[in-house]
């Protein structure tokens, strides 16, 4: 068997197995992120990270698996139309 974290019958596998898929999407991430911040201007990236903030409560209620999970409160909403506001006033700003 594989270590805790299971709710018994071999569960700990599963638990390994989906925390080892989780981190090694994490860093692949970390790493394309660090890529693109070589090959893109301040801007574009400030652009691209923004988008994170409004695609995941949009995907989540897009392809949520229950109705809770599709059900956005009105404040995460209104917390993505701030960032994107702000986004577009950052990136707007002359230097």
């Amino acid at each position: 068997g594989g270590g805790g974290g299971g709710e018994g019958g071999g569960g700990g596998d599963t638990f390994w197995r989906s925390a080892f898929e989780l981190g090694a999407w994490g860093c692949a991430g970390t790493q394309l992120n660090s890529m693109g911040l070589q090959q893109l201007s301040a801007v574009r990236v400030t652009l691209i990270l923004a988008t994170v903030n409004i695609l995941t409560p949009a995907l989540a209620a897009i392809f949520g698996t229950s109705d809770s999970q599709r059900s956005i409160p009105r404040r995460t909403w209104l917390a993505c139309a701030l960032c994107l506001v702000s986004t577009v006033l950052a990136v707007q700003v002359s230097p």
